[in-house]
């Protein structure tokens, strides 16, 4: 069991037994069932997997208060002592994670509990940099500059290791969450050290490769049924790639490119029905209409046709919406 795993949860097939046992009365099932019909729905909206509104405002909402906290971290660093950073950090850090204790331990929402949580989690990589203040000798200006790169990548590396640890002690699968996003920002600190530089599209290509690794890592835990991981992975794995793909192949644009950024997209597309993943599909009808229209705008820039030949495809994404919306029954596609 889970370290977070909260309560004990029975279902009415539960009940039913007990009553035939004789433990309860058929009288006791109705009114558990009835006193515990708002709490049951709840849970039942909130936990149901896949892309559904809870789930894309947590994603949106853990992501950008991990986003804010490193802005916040980067802004302010020198206008904080060392010890109020220290402070800072530890007292945020344990305010999330009481917070979502309690919310996974008394309450139904599981996820929101997972995303406080999260945060939580996030906030590790902070307090590495700070404990790392208070070695690193005269006071800086900045959470780490170019000079530092080794450093920070060290530090990252430790923030990674530490989360992947919590997130197999605690089973909690929004963890990831956390997780990719310091794959991400490590990736992305080691390429720059590494390569010396942060222009061109070798970080790119880079961070191309670690979405990969991500989705593959988000199938993976599907086939064994964690679902809450593969979530997760699956879907910062695609965000991943599917930025960084484009815009690599945005910035080196050529017939080649152009072929393979099609292919690969209306591949995905064609692998969701294979693999059962609506995510596939929305990344690779996206891609295929990513490319549509930078091939309009490089025929018709200049030309008075080209707002014509984007109404045109605008058309065609609307009949596609009503097309899916009517079909998608016979589509063999799961959430996630």
């Amino acid at each position: 069991m889970s370290l977070f795993a909260g309560r004990r949860q029975f279902t009415e097939d539960d009940l039913r037994r007990w009553a035939k046992q004789g433990l309860i009365t058929d009288a006791q099932v109705e009114a558990i069932l009835k006193a515990e019909a708002p709490a049951a729905a709840a849970r039942e909206g909130e936990t149901r997997e896949g892309l559904n509104a809870p789930t894309i405002l947590y994603y949106m909402g853990t992501s950008m208060a991990l986003v804010a906290l490193g802005v916040f971290a980067g802004i302010n660093w020198q206008d904080a002592a060392k010890g109020l950073r220290l402070v800072l950090m530890l007292g945020s850090m344990a305010l999330l994670a009481a917070a979502g204790y309690l919310v996974r331990r008394y309450t139904p929402y599981q996820r929101g509990g997972g995303a406080l949580f999260t945060m939580a989690v996030g906030t590790i990589p902070f307090l590495f940099f700070t404990l790392g203040d208070f070695v690193a000798g005269p006071e800086r200006d900045a959470i780490f500059n170019e000079e530092m790169l080794g450093q920070a990548t060290l530090i990252q590396s430790i923030s990674l290791a530490c989360m992947l640890a919590i997130l197999l002690a605690s089973g909690i699968g929004m963890v990831s969450l956390a997780v990719t996003g310091q794959a991400v920002a490590l990736t992305a600190t080691a390429s720059i050290w590494w390569l010396g530089t942060d222009e061109g599209v070798g970080v790119l290509s880079i961070l191309v490769a670690l979405g990969a690794v991500l989705i593959a890592v988000g199938l993976a835990t599907r086939a064994v049924s964690l679902s809450e991981h593969a979530l997760w992975f699956g879907l910062s794995g695609l965000v991943v790639f599917f930025y960084s793909y484009t815009a690599v192949t945005m910035m080196e644009w050529n017939g080649f490119l152009a072929v393979v950024y099609l292919l690969t997209f209306a591949g995905m597309a064609l692998l969701s029905t294979v693999l059962r993943y609506l995510p596939f599909l929305v990344a690779g009808v996206l891609g295929v209409y990513i490319f549509i229209f930078r091939l309009i705008f490089d025929t018709f820039e200049g030309s008075p046709f080209l707002p014509l030949a984007s109404a045109v495809v605008g058309i065609s994404m609307i009949a596609l919406a009503i097309g899916y919306q009517r079909y998608r029954g016979r589509l063999p596609l799961r959430p996630a």
